[in-house]
């Protein structure tokens, strides 16, 4: 079952590329006793609308079809990584740099663990992202490996 989904993965990775998108992440869960499949995707050079929701819409569950992966009646779910998406890494860090983000480290760094701001950098030598933090106004270096989860920030 794991090779099957590792194919169908690259099958969806495939097909959205075809249309100008990016696979961010897939998993599936159950509601009620049916089985919901969720594809987050992503474009590199804008945001997700809702046609790039319905174009992958269509691709995926043509695919879904072909491979019969489900025994039983699916939903699939599509949607984009959201206005507070998940920061995954190097590339994340860079391309939103100017953004408020928020980072939450596994340890602490000068007795936190929360850090909210603006991500100024991302230092490949070091693999440090730089972070202009709101409240103490003034930039955090903070090494990629103690970092537990990292989201842009909706300042409200």
């Amino acid at each position: 079952m794991k090779k099957l989904r590792e194919d169908l993965n690259k099958e969806i990775e495939s097909a959205l590329e075809s249309i100008g998108l990016e696979l961010f992440e897939i998993y599936s869960s159950k509601k009620r006793g049916q089985e919901i499949f969720t594809v987050i995707i992503d474009r590199l050079d804008d945001y997700v609308d809702l046609e790039d929701c319905e174009k992958a819409s269509r691709a995926i569950g043509d695919l879904l079809d072909k491979w019969d992966v489900f025994d039983t009646k699916y939903m699939l779910e599509v949607s984009s990584p959201g206005l507070e998406r998940k920061l995954r890494g190097p590339n994340d860090y860079k391309r939103f740099k100017g953004e408020n983000a928020k980072i939450i480290l596994s340890g602490t760094v000068e007795k936190r663990s929360v850090f909210i701001g603006v991500l100024e950098d991302y230092d490949e030598e070091n693999s440090e992202v730089c972070i202009f933090e709101r409240d103490a106004k003034r930039i955090f270096r903070l090494k990629i490996e103690n970092i537990k989860e990292a989201r842009l920030y909706l300042e409200v």
